[in-house]
């Protein structure tokens, strides 16, 4: 890290949340891998829910009752994932911190 060109010794230039290790770009945790599996459902349920409201929009009520349950199915499981992924990743930072002394 270079030094900061200020009187600030931390070097944050006054960002309080400039150390963070949390993504703080939008898109930058599509990269993360433990989030893949329910970022990739909740991709797939988005989809699938445009493509139950057309296949309803022509007529054909049976598949649009299909598409209905693997909408809610998958945004439902891939949005549990990414919570469940979320809460694991604070645990784990906050044991961390107890761990180092923080």
């Amino acid at each position: 890290m270079m030094p900061a060109a200020t009187d600030d010794p931390s070097g944050t230039l006054g960002h309080p949340h400039h150390d963070r290790n949390t993504p703080s770009h939008a898109g930058e945790s599509s990269g993360d891998l433990p989030n893949s599996p329910g970022l990739t459902l909740a991709a797939i349920g988005i989809v699938s829910v445009a493509l139950t409201l057309t296949i309803g929009g022509y007529g054909f009520a049976g598949l649009a009752l299909v598409g209905a349950a693997v909408s809610v199915l998958c945004l439902g499981f891939g949005i549990t994932l990414v919570v469940a992924e979320h809460d694991r990743d604070r645990v784990r930072k906050q044991h961390r911190g107890r761990l180092t002394g923080e």
